[in-house]
């Protein structure tokens, strides 16, 4: 049976800058409160980043983020990633480093303490310091500025800081990581290890990806046998993840080889996940059956934002039932940040909370709890994420059709309520699975209900009342037509299974 998961993947700068606790000098007891912030909901594991661009622990290969060294230039006093306080992340790590410890080893024995696994999540290749024109090496680790000739400079993909992304058709690359890999398996008593290779999905030369792929397969060979060796030390087996792309072509256009990977028994698991906002859905079924493997755990990973911002509670519930309904054996939180709860706005409740880790960790939590559906905009990352659905163009005369997927069937009551978000189409018409629509006025409902955040003014909404046997769990139908032509910009179903105390905020 395939091992299910609910895993809360902190970043670690949110800790380091200590934003829980106002930024005050970190301790070790506000280290492990940040652990028991999702202690005792529905987390079953808790993975924690061991760096971005540098180690967030003192490393024997390289300086720990913040940290100068005694022959590091100071840099030329410019910042490439202005939401970073590196030199506040280096003052908190020298604080516990002066009691012996670091944030990895206190989360992994917390989250044991806990009763909690305990994971680590390795980036393969952040991109928060690599601006080449920029000299900030409290970002920028020693390798990174002694080797700008690994860098992929004007070979890069398009796409921010790629220019002094590692080139890992280097074998010195490949070695420094594994080092780092290393290091990790061998310090801390963790019991999974992931390398995350979506922060960021940036390895080799532009569209050189697939010829390289025998390179990182034999990458992820090496740190299979890293980890077993670990565990054969400590008596028992160090688990080991990847983090990869929500669909196979964007793996391999990256250089994966999930197949290999899976059968040659390299990783215990894989994380499929998209780059950097949320999908409605993570196609984890299609993913599986271009796998080839019934028996290798998929997690789908879930973002705290869409690409108009945070998710509201009713659009987290339904992206994680979707998930599930699609196959997913758990899923995984990233950068799902919170210090207190959202207050809500009448029916609406926006960003991360304590309350959603008590409903997200399996599909029978989430039954009978409100949603919000929707079709999904997406901004992804080049030739890696899925591609975009919206928005749309709408021709005059002709028709539309979208699939919009659900996790659930519905009784006849409560109304489930349908909002499509236009430029220009006031007049469009509607059909869903084959019935057709009687319009309503979807502008006076919609932020009821959290929908039409992406829309901008000026931007129409039209609303359709369904009835509860017309959803069906998987796809639905929906065929949109309009004389006048226009841009479909958003569609959201607002599904309520009774009053928002009872059954969640939307």
């Amino acid at each position: 049976m395939r091992k299910a998961r609910f895993i809360f993947n902190n970043d670690g700068t949110f800790l380091l800058s200590n934003h829980l606790h106002g930024g005050r000098r970190l301790s070790v007891a506000d280290v492990h409160a940040y652990v028991d912030q999702v202690a005792d909901t529905g987390v079953t594991s808790f993975f924690i980043c061991s760096g971005s661009s540098m180690p967030y622990y003192a490393s024997r290969h390289e300086r720990t983020i913040g940290c100068l060294g005694p022959q590091t230039p100071a840099g030329d006093g410019s910042h490439p990633h202005g939401a970073d306080n590196c030199e506040l992340y280096g003052e908190h790590a020298v604080a516990l480093g002066e009691c012996d410890t670091d944030i990895v080893e206190q989360c992994v024995l917390r989250a044991h303490a806990r009763g909690m696994e305990a994971g680590i999540s390795m980036r393969m290749n952040d991109l928060h310091f690599t601006d080449p024109s920029i000299c900030f090496p409290l970002g920028q680790g020693d390798f990174w500025l002694e080797h700008a000739e690994y860098h992929l400079g004007t070979a890069a993909p398009s796409g921010w800081h790629t220019k002094g992304a590692h080139d890992f058709s280097h074998a010195a690359v490949r070695e420094y990581k594994l080092q780092l890999f290393e290091e990790i398996c061998a310090n801390f008593d963790a019991d999974a290890v992931e390398l995350d290779f979506m922060r960021f999905p940036v390895y080799f030369a532009d569209g050189q990806g697939p010829q390289c792929t025998p390179l990182m397969t034999e990458f992820v060979r090496r740190a299979r046998r890293i980890a077993d060796a670990a565990g054969e030390r400590r008596g028992r087996r160090l688990e080991l993840g990847v983090r990869l792309p929500v669909e196979m072509k964007g793996a391999r256009h990256l250089g994966f080889d999930p197949v290999t990977y899976a059968r040659e028994r390299l990783v215990d698991f894989i994380t499929v996940t998209p780059f950097l906002h949320d999908l409605p859905s993570v196609p984890v079924a299609a993913f599986r059956n271009e796998l080839g493997d019934d028996h290798l755990p998929i997690y789908a990973g879930l973002m705290s934002n869409a690409r108009w911002g945070p998710l509201s509670h009713g659009g987290f519930r339904a992206r994680a039932a979707n998930c599930y309904r699609d196959g997913a054996d758990g899923l995984c939180l990233f950068n799902f940040f919170f210090t207190q709860e959202e207050v809500p706005q009448g029916k609406v409740a926006t960003g991360p909370s304590r309350i959603l880790l008590h409903e997200l960790g399996s599909p029978e939590s989430l039954e009978r709890r409100n949603k919000l559906y929707d079709v999904g905009i997406r901004s992804g990352y080049r030739e890696v994420d899925p591609d975009p659905t919206l928005p749309a163009e709408l021709t005059a005369g002709a028709e539309l059709f979208l699939e919009v997927a659900l996790a659930e069937a519905m009784p006849p009551e409560p109304t489930p309520l349908l909002f499509v978000g236009t430029r220009g189409a006031n007049d469009l018409a509607c059909e869903w699975n084959g019935r057709l629509l009687d319009r309503m006025d979807g502008l006076a409902f919609a932020s009821e209900y959290g929908a039409g955040r992406s829309l901008e003014q000026g931007d129409g909404v039209v609303g359709f009342a369904l009835r509860g046997s017309d959803l069906r769990p998987g796809g639905n139908v929906l065929r949109l037509e309009t004389a006048a032509g226009g841009e479909l910009i958003s569609v959201e179903l607002a599904v309520s299974h009774g009053p928002v105390e009872e059954c969640g905020y939307f």
